[in-house]
């Protein structure tokens, strides 16, 4: 994601979001790789023709644009045609289905863009071999194991990141069928979930506290106390604090709340990938 503004000052913020299931306390490398080599590419290719836009039917809206140009003309924005007269920073944002945290921000630098030629080179000759066929698609350095958008890529049927392993065809159809069974459940949670809004309203707007009566059914909406949920974070700076004042300030609290934390019990779960 990009924004983009002139007043007070002309800045471009790129904001890479991940989606995990536990925030980190300090963000993956892999991660912070990316968002650098956003800015550092933004910055170098800036007044350069690279830029060009798509709209959400994949119709080309702008091709071959300077990033200036684009502003202007997508958002009716005056960008100056020099980066060094405007803020640019890069930010990742983690997160989870219960909180959120930004590292940054991360700036353009000379160093960054040059070190992503060097592995873009890397990535070149490695295809051309595999082209020539002077090494093989298995050879290739790669990441090892499943990953969600996984499902989402077009050439997973060969990838090297799955093993070939054994060929059992007559396991298909009850795949297929839990596949099937959890588009009904999802489409079924949908539903449901639209009609409790719908009566919890209507209960609300009856004036009532009472059960409401309907025939064969009778519904009423009770306030229901929250979850107990530990704020480690609050937690951590509360500890830190009495801590630093009885100065023992070098206890790792960190550390300190890693021996408490207990694991739960292993459990087993199965990974169904759609292979295209």
């Amino acid at each position: 994601m990009t924004l983009v503004w002139e007043k007070p000052r002309p800045a471009v913020r790129v904001l890479e979001i991940k989606s995990m299931e536990t925030l980190p306390q300090k963000a993956y490398p892999s991660h912070e790789r990316q968002v650098e080599g956003q800015v550092a590419l933004l910055q170098e290719l800036w007044d350069a023709p690279a830029f060009s836009l798509k709209r959400g039917d994949g119709a080309t809206a702008h091709e071959h644009l300077s990033f200036p140009d684009l502003c202007r003309r997508e958002l009716g924005l005056t960008i100056p045609a020099a980066p060094d007269q405007v803020s640019i920073e890069g930010w990742l944002l983690c997160v989870s289905m219960r909180d959120a945290r930004a590292f940054g921000a991360y700036l353009p630098d000379t160093d960054t863009f040059e070190e992503l030629g060097y592995l873009a080179m890397d990535y070149w000759k490695a295809l051309e071999a595999v082209r020539e066929g002077t090494s093989a698609l298995n050879d290739i350095a790669h990441a090892k194991g499943f990953h969600p958008l996984c499902t989402c890529c077009q050439f997973s049927a060969d990838c090297p990141k799955f093993p070939q392993g054994d060929s059992q065809p007559q396991w298909e159809p009850a795949l297929t069928k839990l596949e099937q069974l959890k588009n009904s459940r999802s489409a079924l949670d949908g539903e449901i979930k639209e009609i409790e809004s719908a009566l919890k309203l209507a209960h609300r707007l009856s004036g009532t506290q009472d059960w409401i009566n309907t025939g064969e059914h009778r519904f009423r909406v009770s306030q229901m106390a929250g979850r107990n949920v530990l704020d480690r974070d609050a937690l951590k700076e509360e500890l830190s604090a009495i801590f630093f004042s009885e100065r023992m300030d070098d206890i790792d609290v960190d550390a300190l709340l890693a021996r408490h934390e207990r694991a739960g019990a292993p459990f087993s779960r199965l990974t169904v990938n759609t292979i295209n």
